[in-house]
């Protein structure tokens, strides 16, 4: 009976509406709406992408730079437009592999000469199991990449290195965090005198066949790194005092004499210092009083440093330092130790 009635109701109202006798009722507002202003309908994209054009700026180039190499060469199959924005110059200016892999670094190398690539990035991408023929090719074909001036190795062999050295002669910048050989011939570095910066690092230690006298060709260095040579106090060091442009130093397995001393006091620019594994025989004090000269030198760091008596008294002098990080070895005399450290923390907080 009620739903007769109901039915009949907005069957009426239906004929009255469809005659123009009564209006529309007003649609019913969910409860989650009520109380909120109605959303602007304002096109504020177009304004935008006008603005965008008037400056030369390229929405989609912009989202093509967060994608790696391996996307953004299937996204440069996708049609011809894609292409040309894969193409982009600015997109090529610093190459990442990271998780990508290389079949054909001819291939590779000859895209990177087109493009103008100036930094190739190598670190994290995939190697093949037996990656000898890999970096053969490498060696192959990367000088033909003449515009590189960064050039960031992965876990490689010492061959890597030198092949970079010998072929990019124009490199500003040499990283090798990782090389897996036991032996590297420096030689080769002196073929590069627009480099700027060395970063030289072993898995499990590094031999040099030579000293590093090929070092002092390298006059526009400021960024040098060689914490993993093995016996570096005997690979004649003092060459670093004719670096003058040495803003900052990182050096293992410290067992320099006093001579190194010298060296190190004629780094007028040095700003960062970082000395690590400094052995019993090594001359600390004469180090430290070598530093305290140093005018730029603000940031000192001592990496499994032996700590002997008069330690805190060379190191005071230097007076310049505000940031320091000291990590004594404790091979013997724990006590006399921690008591040199803690003399020096009160004496440079005064």
């Amino acid at each position: 009976m009620w739903f007769n009635v109901c039915s009949e109701g907005v069957k009426t109202l239906r004929s009255r509406i469809a005659n123009g006798s009564a209006s529309p009722p007003a649609p019913m507002q969910s409860p989650r709406r009520r109380g909120r202003t109605k959303a602007d309908d304002t096109d504020h994209f177009t304004a935008f992408q006008n603005k965008a054009q008037e400056n030369n700026y390229n929405i989609a180039v912009q989202i093509f730079q967060y994608l790696g190499m391996r996307d953004l060469s299937r996204s440069a199959r996708v049609c011809k437009l894609w292409q040309q924005l894969a193409a982009t110059p600015a997109l090529w200016r610093h190459v990442r592999m990271k998780n990508s892999h290389v079949s054909d670094w001819a291939g590779l190398c000859s895209a990177l000469k087109r493009h103008g690539t100036r930094w190739l990035d190598l670190r994290k991408m995939l190697l093949p199991p037996n990656d000898a023929l890999f970096w053969d090719h490498f060696a192959q074909h990367i000088g033909s990449v003449d515009t590189l001036e960064r050039l960031e190795l992965c876990r490689c062999p010492a061959r890597a290195v030198q092949a970079a050295c010998e072929r990019l002669p124009g490199l500003r910048a040499l990283a090798a965090p990782a090389i897996r050989d036991a032996r590297l011939d420096p030689s080769p570095l002196a073929g590069l005198p627009r480099l700027e910066l060395l970063r030289l690092k072993s898995l499990a230690g590094l031999s040099l066949t030579r000293d590093l006298r090929p070092l002092a060709a390298l006059t526009r260095l400021q960024h040098l790194s060689l914490t993993s040579i093995k016996e570096l106090g005997w690979c004649a060091c003092e060459v670093v005092g004719q670096l003058e442009q040495l803003e900052s130093l990182e050096l293992g397995e410290c067992s320099f004499g006093g001579s190194f001393a010298a060296a190190l006091g004629k780094l007028v620019k040095l700003r960062r210092l970082r000395l690590e594994r400094g052995v019993a025989h090594c001359a600390a004090p004469a180090l430290l009083r070598a530093l305290s000269v140093l005018p730029k030198l603000t940031r000192l760091e001592l990496v499994n440093f032996d700590v002997k008596v008069g330690f805190d008294d060379a190191l005071a002098e230097c007076k310049n330092i505000q940031r320091l990080l000291i990590i004594p070895t404790y091979v013997s005399q724990s006590a006399t130790t921690n008591k040199q450290v803690c003399f020096l923390y009160i004496y440079l907080q005064r």
